[in-house]
């Protein structure tokens, strides 16, 4: 199975897909992204279905490495973007290849990022969602913010893009303003 390992931690670094609805009742109230449309965006850069779960941070990302071949996406704002020192820009999907650091620094026109994996992050499914849910410690990774030295799974990809890891391209979504 992929891995992610987080290097560094921003603020507020938790796993989150769509949320929970709907069990208000059992004192679970809503979870899920900040802003929705930035984190289907993410998604949709590097193939996800919508739904599938990726990472959410506010005001700084971190600095993450993966064992395996992936393509990722970063979205909710302006934001320094580095691979081993290079320069990317957010709103597009970069390859992101073992031995490789990808450093997200601070947001500059947002208060909520995305970080999105191809393949999704595949923590496990705790009352139908992987969202983290901090007030009762549900979903995510133990329930809690991401902090340095933990490793999250990466779903399986599927054939289109496994196919496009193997040539350089990228798919760029601009933000409507």
């Amino acid at each position: 199975m992929k891995h992610l390992r987080i290097l560094q931690a921003g603020p507020m670094l938790t796993v989150q897909d769509l949320g929970r609805k709907g069990l208000l009742h059992a004192g679970v109230s809503g979870s899920g992204p900040m802003d929705a449309p930035s984190f289907r965006i993410a998604n949709a850069l590097v193939g996800n279905t919508q739904d599938m779960a990726a990472l959410e941070f506010a005001s700084a990302g971190g600095t993450f490495e993966v064992a395996e071949p992936v393509r990722f996406a970063v979205t909710g704002g302006d934001v320094d973007i580095r691979i081993d020192g290079s320069a990317m820009h957010p709103w597009e999907s970069h390859n992101l290849f073992p031995g490789s650091i990808l450093h997200i620094g601070g947001l500059r026109s947002a208060v909520w990022g995305y970080l999105a994996f191809s393949g999704g992050i595949d923590t496990p499914l705790i009352l139908g969602s992987r969202a983290t849910h901090l007030r009762t410690g549900l979903g995510g990774h133990e329930g809690r913010c991401l902090r340095a030295g933990d490793l999250l799974p990466i779903g399986s990809l599927d054939a289109m893009p496994l196919l496009a890891l193997t040539k350089p391209w990228r798919r760029s979504i601009a933000p409507s303003m």
